[in-house]
């Protein structure tokens, strides 16, 4: 994968690879993500749950993280506020995908993605 990521400063192009393990569809499964790029790297591990009940489903995740160069010089409070922003996003662009008419394309923005889940 190749994304265009920043927080703050600190901006660039990054590739690396996701892979998924231990599925258990569909209820879980594990996402490794090793990500590199000029500015430093990200490497992760964590484990997402999925719960239905009656109509809803509730959504659970855990992992850790480790940052290292100019990337992880920024501070910790950053990178916290920068994960709950792209989590949020995340989160906004799925509710996006899942609200879609089949066959409907959604437009993404990082705004509009954030905005979704705060309407919620």
């Amino acid at each position: 994968m190749t994304i265009s990521a920043g927080i703050g400063p600190i901006r660039g192009t990054y590739t690396g690879t996701v892979s998924l393990s231990d599925l258990q569809p569909p209820t879980s499964y594990t996402m490794a993500a090793d990500i590199k790029g000029p500015t430093g790297f990200v490497n992760g591990l964590g484990t997402i749950s999925l719960e239905s009940e009656d109509d809803t489903s509730s959504v659970t995740f855990d992992g850790d993280v480790q940052i290292g160069g100019p990337l992880a010089a920024i501070g910790q409070r950053l990178h916290l506020s920068g994960a709950r922003l792209m989590i949020r996003q995340l989160f906004g662009a799925m509710d996006a995908e899942a609200q879609a008419q089949e066959g409907e394309e959604v437009k993404h923005t990082i705004l509009g993605d954030i905005l979704r889940t705060i309407k919620k």
